[in-house]
């Protein structure tokens, strides 16, 4: 008897160890859908190219669901876009105040510079 009672307190806490994993996963990733779409809301714009690895690793800090909010302009598609807007390097960031940084950029840097707050860092406003 003490042998089933410890297996199926033992498998109890094994689930809700899992469970809590992927409710944080879960958690995360809505923030970065939150954090995007602040970002966007802001005025940013990201600009790259799909070979470009530097881009690569920028949406890769994203995720995949927080890039499809993301305002990103393929620059090999939209390239008259991306010469108005005087796009030399990939990736781009383009502000609302105008300002624009190149590069891979931190998610912190991109909350602070659209006052969006990074989820679980308090950055931002």
């Amino acid at each position: 008897m003490f042998t089933i009672k410890k297996t199926l307190v033992s498998g109890l806490l094994v689930s809700c160890i899992i469970l809590a994993g992927c409710a944080s996963k879960t958690t995360d990733s809505t923030a970065l859908v939150w954090f995007a779409e602040c970002v966007t809301n802001a005025g940013a714009v990201f600009y790259g190219t799909e070979w470009c690895p530097h881009c690569k690793n920028q949406k890769a800090l994203f995720g995949e669901e927080a890039m499809k909010k993301v305002k990103y302009i393929d620059c090999d598609e939209q390239k008259a876009l991306c010469t108005s807007a005087n796009i030399t390097g990939y990736p781009t960031w383009v502000f609302r105040d105008g300002t624009n940084i190149g590069g891979t950029q931190t998610l912190e840097a991109i909350g602070a510079k659209t006052n969006c707050e990074l989820p679980g860092t308090g950055t931002g406003s």
